[in-house]
């Protein structure tokens, strides 16, 4: 069974810190240097240097940027939203 939990500000206080974090220099900052590690992964795997040792499917699996439940969009997902 999965959970699903929503998180709503009932105060205004609670309201500012929450947009106070989602805007913060620091963290998108964070992001950024995410998204280039994974992009740099992707080229590095998308090469033709690993063609003979990574197979197709697991390549798409894995490492695909472009296919949203792939293994490095999820775990780039899941990192992001534990950045302070």
């Amino acid at each position: 069974m999965k959970d699903i939990t929503i998180s709503i500000p009932t105060s205004w206080g609670e309201l500012k810190q929450y947009i106070r974090e989602r805007t913060s220099k620091r963290r998108q900052h964070n992001i950024k240097v995410f998204r280039r590690f994974v992009w740099e992964i992707e080229n590095e795997v998308a090469n033709g240097y690993w063609k003979n040792d990574i197979s197709e499917p697991m390549r798409h699996h894995v490492f695909d940027g472009a296919f949203p439940h792939s293994k490095i969009n999820m775990l780039f997902n899941k990192l992001k939203k534990e950045l302070r």
